[in-house]
C-alpha cells in the first residue's frame, strides 16, 4: 500500500501529521450530491484540480487539501448537520442534499483527526493509491436533513 499520489510534488510526508490512524470500527459521514455513491464523491480538492484557499499554505493546510473531508458519526449528528448548513450558506445555493454513512473496511485509507472547536466531528480521509469504493462498507444514503 502506497500513498504516492497523496504526496505528489511535496518534499514532506503528510503521513507525519499527528493523530492519523487506521479506523475500521467507527461510522463516518460524507456529504454527497446524489442518492448513490461513486468514487468521484470521494475526490479531494487536489484531485479535482482546485487550488488552496491560502496563498502560502502550511504543511497541514496543503495535506488537508489532498484529503477528503468526512465526519465521525458517533453521536455527532447535530454538529454535522449544523456544519453542512454553514458550508451550504458560505457557497450560496450549493448544498449537499444527501449524506452517505460508511465504515472503512481496509487499511487502504487512514483517518486523520482534523477536528476543531467549530467542527468537532471533522476528520480527513487519507486514501492510498489503490483506494476505491470496495474499501468501504456503505451503511446507508439518506437526505441530509434525515441524518
Amino acid at each position: 500500500m502506497t500513498f504516492e499520489k497523496l504526496h505528489d510534488g511535496l518534499d514532506y510526508s503528510c503521513m507525519d501529521q499527528p493523530q492519523i490512524k487506521d479506523d475500521t470500527s467507527n461510522h463516518f459521514v460524507r456529504a454527497v450530491m446524489h442518492p448513490y455513491v461513486c468514487i468521484h464523491e470521494f475526490s479531494s480538492y487536489a484531485e479535482r484540480g482546485k487550488m488552496s484557499y491560502f496563498p502560502k499554505p502550511s504543511k497541514r493546510q496543503e495535506c488537508m487539501r489532498r484529503t477528503v473531508s468526512v465526519y465521525l458519526l458517533n453521536n455527532n449528528q447535530a454538529a454535522i448537520k449544523q456544519h453542512l448548513a454553514v458550508v451550504g450558506g458560505i457557497v450560496g445555493a450549493f448544498r449537499f442534499p444527501f449524506v452517505c454513512v460508511f465504515r472503512i473496511s481496509s487499511p487502504e485509507a487512514k483517518v486523520w483527526n482534523t477536528s476543531s472547536e467549530k467542527n468537532p466531528a471533522h476528520r480527513s480521509l487519507m486514501k492510498s493509491d489503490d483506494f476505491d469504493l470496495a474499501h468501504m462498507d456503505l451503511v446507508k444514503i439518506v437526505p441530509t436533513d434525515d441524518l
